[in-house]
């Protein structure tokens, strides 16, 4: 039972970590120029494929959630 509340408040914390990070993200894309902001949407594109990399292996494995932090911090 216990494992079962940590492994969903480590996903849960996870999921808003990526929220805030893709919010951020797009807030610097706001304040660079049209040529910069085609650059910098592929760093955007990257971020998300990873994030929705990481999650669905999460969902189809079950796996130790504490695993599958660390692909994040390192994209």
């Amino acid at each position: 039972m216990e494992y079962e509340q940590l492994r969903r408040k480590i996903e849960t914390q996870a999921r808003e970590l990526s929220y805030f990070t893709t919010d951020q993200l797009n807030k610097i894309s706001k304040k660079l120029s049209d040529d910069d902001k085609l650059k910098w949407q592929t760093v955007l594109d990257r971020f998300g494929d990873q994030t929705r990399s990481v999650f669905q292996t999460y969902k189809k494995k079950q796996t130790n959630p504490f695993n599958l932090l660390i692909p994040i911090y390192f994209v």
